[in-house]
């Protein structure tokens, strides 16, 4: 008498299944792997235009209260936006002045005065390889 009892055969997976299973799961995560390197460098340039805009905003408020241009040709930032020495900053900005033409306002005579503010970014870098972005103030004549 055999008293072992009888295991089917079908009741567990085969190796081709596990394979199959394996594969499919390793694809998945690699495929959210590419999408998290790509939403942290979408983060980092979020928080940089975050920083480049509040440090543009508080440039042009100085620019306007003191309405003086014998700002440095260039300034250096920190991460916070905050000015610092070239030897401890991420951004740089340089801040030049023009006159606005007239043709670009038709009818108005204008002798507006148009500050540009471009911040390049890592110092690190060459400046060929550099980040920049401009921002623009307008100012009306004194």
């Amino acid at each position: 008498m055999n008293t072992r009892a009888k295991v089917p055969e079908d009741s567990a997976f085969s190796l081709v299944e596990l394979t199959l299973a394996i594969g499919l799961i390793s694809f998945c995560l690699m495929a959210l792997l590419g999408l998290f390197d790509v939403g942290m460098k979408g983060g980092r340039q979020t928080a940089n235009d975050t920083v480049l805009a509040a440090t543009a905003s508080r440039l042009a408020s100085e620019i306007i209260v003191t309405r003086s241009f014998s700002f440095p040709a260039i300034r250096y930032f920190d991460a916070d936006g905050e000015s610092v020495a070239q030897s401890a900053a991420l951004y740089a900005c340089t801040i030049s002045s023009s006159t606005v033409p007239d043709s670009q306002l038709p009818g108005i005579s204008t002798n507006l005065v148009r500050v540009s503010m471009v911040f390049g970014w890592p110092l690190s870098a060459p400046a060929s390889a550099q980040t920049t972005h401009t921002f623009y103030v307008t100012l009306p004549p004194q």
